[in-house]
């Protein structure tokens, strides 16, 4: 599978520069779909070869500027690979549930959506810090045009507030890329994992605290979430879907790859504020959702709140805690891109998503209302579906660290009942307020039916996925426990 990382970033982006000279709609999206079809199957490609007691593989490594000692230099271990699968799944699903929504300069729009695709798999394959800095930088444009030109009503100013936060978080990262650099003279991932454990206490903590808020604004993490509401509940569906399902993964993801495995000693010294970060974040983002009359901006907020259990296990720093977040990063992509979409086919339905007008749908979209209510069950975390075996491995994880933070952690999950359930029965089950529509297309069934099954499929039987989690997670304890021995 030599080359197959950098089939799956550049096969995207080169594919993207031929739309610009075409206007006619069905050619743009049945060639952005079969693109992004190709793009999906050729990420299933390396799953025969991939080894599960493995490290980092599909290793790819040129040099690239060579006087400042830069390498093009791409591998995935399970994680990764797990998130660029999904990446490029959601890409999938997101581009076919815009076709009756994307009615203006489509060729753009499909453009910029097969760069941010192959950009996203950049950022997830990335072993060089400097190769990682360009495609997350990468990643930023095309979302930003996305949202700018495509949203909702509000999209200028939420544009502008995701931009604003993200270059605070890029300059954040540049600046710390750079001190490494000029303390190490590489860029080298694997390298720096045994260098930058040895710098002087001062630097470190530098670096730590500005890594640590860089990606703290991405996850996000209270109280530095600010742009989340505005981006989610404007961006087009399939943006919102593939900012909440994957870009905000990105966050997570250098929590897990970079802060921790750079600062293992820090991160355990610290681990108690981002721990309460996010409970803040859990119960906070709760709350607000509960407020919310906007479907999308409620599932924006659940977002934000189902994020903090992410972190929270990132962070009580033991295996449990760590391979839940990590099957978290997943079922979260699933189960809150599954409810964009969602809000986006009743948007297109009725041309609103608020809730106070939606009622009594299942009379009118009875099959649509099932798929709401099973994903909204995912989202809660109801065992047998995705959604519990995350939160369940999360809490177990955060009790042996500190059982009061679990139980705070639990609070969290009765407040996402609280709004979900009475948002579920006022747009299902009260007097239907508008007329009837029509149900589920074709195309509608194959967006939500590939999401449905992986549902039940990870919340019957989990071991599929945590078997390609299992070795990262113990190396993120081991790593730990060196720190710690420091």
């Amino acid at each position: 599978m030599n080359g197959i990382l950098s089939i799956l970033i550049w096969f995207p982006i080169f594919s993207a520069i031929p739309l610009l000279f075409f206007k006619n709609r069905n050619f743009i999206l049945g060639y952005g779909f079969v693109v992004l079809l190709f793009e999906f199957l050729l990420s299933l490609l390396p799953i025969s070869n991939f080894k599960l007691d493995g490290g980092f593989q599909f290793i790819e490594k040129y040099n690239w500027i060579k006087n400042f000692n830069i390498n093009y230099y791409l591998g995935v271990d399970g994680l990764s690979f797990l998130i660029i699968i999904l990446t490029t799944l959601l890409s999938l699903i997101g581009f076919l549930s815009s076709v009756n929504l994307i009615r203006n300069r489509e060729n753009e729009f499909a453009f910029w959506y097969l760069i941010l695709t192959g950009s996203l798999v950049g950022v997830f394959s990335s072993l060089d810090l400097f190769l990682f800095f360009i495609f997350y930088e990468f990643s930023l444009i095309p979302s930003y045009f996305l949202i700018l030109i495509w949203g909702d009503e509000e999209r200028v100013r939420a544009s502008y507030k995701f931009i604003l936060y993200t270059a605070f978080s890029s300059v954040l990262l540049l600046v710390s890329i750079i001190i490494i650099y000029l303390q190490f003279r590489t860029f080298d991932y694997i390298q720096l994992l045994e260098q930058i454990p040895l710098l002087k206490q001062q630097i470190s903590i530098l670096l730590f605290i500005s890594f640590a808020i860089a990606f703290s604004v991405k996850t996000p993490v209270f109280p530095l979430h600010g742009w989340l509401p505005d981006t989610y509940t404007n961006a087009p569906t399939s943006v919102a879907l593939i900012i909440a399902g994957i870009m905000a993964k990105i966050g997570s993801y250098g929590f897990l790859r970079f802060l921790i495995p750079f600062f293992p000693q820090l991160s355990v010294d610290y681990s108690s504020v981002f721990i309460v970060l996010s409970i803040i974040s859990i119960i906070y983002g709760g709350i607000l959702a509960y407020t919310q009359d906007n479907l999308k901006r409620l599932i924006a907020y659940s977002s934000f709140s189902h994020m903090g259990f992410i972190t929270l296990g990132i962070f009580s720093l033991n295996y449990y805690g760590i391979a839940g977040s990590s099957i978290q990063i997943l079922n979260h992509g699933i189960s809150t891109g599954a409810l964009f979409l969602i809000a986006g086919m009743i948007y297109e339905r009725y041309k609103t998503n608020s809730i106070s007008e939606l009622s009594g749908l299942v009379r009118s979209i009875p099959v649509l209302i099932v798929f709401f209510g099973i994903f909204m069950l995912s989202s809660v975390g109801l065992p047998g579906t995705n959604g519990f075996i995350g939160e369940f491995l999360i809490l177990l994880g955060t009790s042996l660290n500190n059982f009061s933070y679990a139980i705070l952690a639990v609070i969290g999950i009765v407040i996402s009942v609280i709004y979900m359930l009475p948002a579920f029965q006022n747009i299902s089950y009260l007097e239907l307020k508008l007329k009837k529509v029509k149900d589920l297309e074709i195309r509608e069934w194959f967006i939500l039916t590939p999401l449905l099954i992986l549902v039940f499929s990870i919340g019957i039987y989990p071991n599929f996925i945590l078997n390609y989690l299992k070795k990262p997670s113990e190396y993120m304890v081991n790593i730990i426990k060196k720190g710690g021995d420091r």
